[in-house]
């Protein structure tokens, strides 16, 4: 062995880590070691470092329930799990000892108390389905059995969790899971805040307002930019210095184009090799606005204090959204549903049940236990408390038009089905005047014992019509 006394670091290349702790044979790889002049705690120390050959070793329950696939890296006490630019690390959740979720990362930092990671992709599994997103930072403590994910603190805008169970996209703070539990929780981070607010948008969404503010102030929407090149090149995977070099605009500019269309969920971004892979979602989004296919305006807006956003039920499959007021369901039709308790659960592909008001074109309902059924774009209300509803006054108004007045009587006990617009036109582009449908399927009652009615001179039980 020779080392340069000229410098305070020397290297050995083909040497033999022995670590009984994870391997049972020696581990060949690169040694590096510096000296320093001043002593360093173990909790800070970067050397001695040791760097595997192999990057697709298997560490079977580094943590319980926690496999391990990738390489091994040494620094000072740390173990640092590694890959190179052919295959990430990999981290291997277990839930009732199968495969629940999977993380993927150039870099885990594995403590004996726990796992971080500043950058990783992750793939939570479900029936074939699963929730995904490639650009979050992850931390694993191994005392409450609990990981995390988060936005990371790059400053870019954090892009969405793709949820293909429910269909859904989805912006939220935080998505946490204690191993060995049944609920996924949608939340905020931990902080000062009280106030957390989350976005559950339809993938299958488009607003012409989402659009414009795409654009901002570009003479040319990035969107149609990124479309417009990866049709040039013939492929929906390129680098961002050739993006700008088509553009003739600034890295730091595109960079910051790309990220806010990851953000949107139209493609996914990788910062630190600047590569760009272009998703199916924004070819279908112009394809929406250019009115070649149909698309709906449905999204849950969660805002909630001191508790989660949503929770998914591992067994169920639910996904429980807290703090809705409001779902527009068509802004054609003007078909709106108010949840009682700003609660609702949504099933498999985007169906959704809940209790509270829907309105829909000149009817109000007051329903318990409703279904919305997203293929056939109905409601189905099995129990309706009462229906609501206007029609044109008999008298014209100052300007001569007849308006539309509430009719007092409230027609009650009715069960029935909604039918908001066609199956095939959700986004209301087409004109189909017949539409909201309300089809009955019970005889209901129209009661007149209102106290302000005569103080309540006709009881239910004595007076009342049927409608059949």
């Amino acid at each position: 062995y020779t080392i340069n006394l000229h410098f305070s670091t020397y290297k050995a290349d083909s040497a033999r880590l022995i670590n009984k702790k994870y391997f049972k044979n020696p581990l060949p790889g690169r040694f590096e070691e510096m000296v320093q002049s001043s002593p360093v705690t173990p909790e800070r120390a970067v050397f001695p470092k040791f760097d595997s050959y192999n990057k697709k070793l298997f560490l079977d329950r580094i943590f319980e329930n926690i496999n391990y696939e990738g390489g091994f890296l040494m620094e000072g006490s740390r173990f640092i799990g590694n890959g190179n630019a052919k295959a990430s690390a990999r981290l291997i959740f277990l839930n009732t000892g199968k495969p629940f979720a999977a993380v993927t990362s150039n870099t885990f930092v594995i403590r004996p108390d726990r796992i971080a990671a500043a950058r990783v992709g992750v793939t939570v599994y479900f029936e074939g389905d699963s929730i995904s997103n490639s650009n979050v930072q992850m931390l694993y403590l191994n005392s409450q059995k609990e990981v995390t994910f988060t936005r990371t603190e790059d400053g870019a805008p954090s892009s969405p969790f793709y949820d293909t169970y429910h269909r859904l996209d989805i912006q939220v703070e935080a998505l946490t899971f204690k191993l060995g539990d049944n609920d996924i929780r949608f939340e905020m981070s931990k902080g000062l805040s009280t106030t957390s607010k989350a976005y559950f948008e339809s993938a299958n969404f488009y607003a012409e307002q989402k659009y414009s503010r795409l654009q901002g102030i570009d003479e040319i929407n990035p969107i149609n930019m990124v479309y417009f090149y990866s049709q040039m090149i013939k492929s929906d995977q390129f680098r961002l210095e050739d993006l700008a070099d088509y553009m003739k605009k600034p890295l730091e500019q595109i960079r910051a184009m790309l990220s806010n269309l990851a953000a949107n969920g139209f493609i996914l971004f990788n910062s630190e090799a600047n590569t760009v892979i272009v998703k199916p979602r924004l070819n279908e989004f112009l394809a929406a606005r250019a009115g070649k296919r149909d698309y709906d305006v449905i999204k849950f807006n969660s805002e909630v204090s001191t508790t989660v956003n949503a929770t998914m039920n591992l067994k169920t499959g639910d996904l429980i959204i807290y703090g809705v007021n409001d779902v527009v369901v068509s802004e054609s039709k003007n078909v709106h549903i108010y949840p009682a308790d700003k609660k609702l659960t949504v099933k498999k592909g985007l169906d959704f049940v809940f209790t509270g008001r829907v309105h829909g074109g000149y009817f109000d309902f007051f329903a318990s236990k409703s279904s919305f059924q997203y293929d056939k774009f109905k409601l189905n209300m099995p129990t309706i408390d009462s229906m609501t509803f206007v029609v044109k006054s008999f008298k014209q108004d100052n300007e001569g038009n007849y308006t539309m007045v509430p009719v007092r009587s409230s027609i009650q006990k009715l069960s029935g089905e909604l039918l908001i617009d066609s199956a095939q036109n959700k986004s209301g582009v087409k004109k189909y005047q017949q539409y909201p449908i309300f089809i009955s399927k019970s005889n209901s009652v129209v009661y007149y014992d209102s106290k302000s009615i005569l103080n309540g001179a006709y009881p239910k039980d004595k007076f009342f019509y049927t409608v059949f």
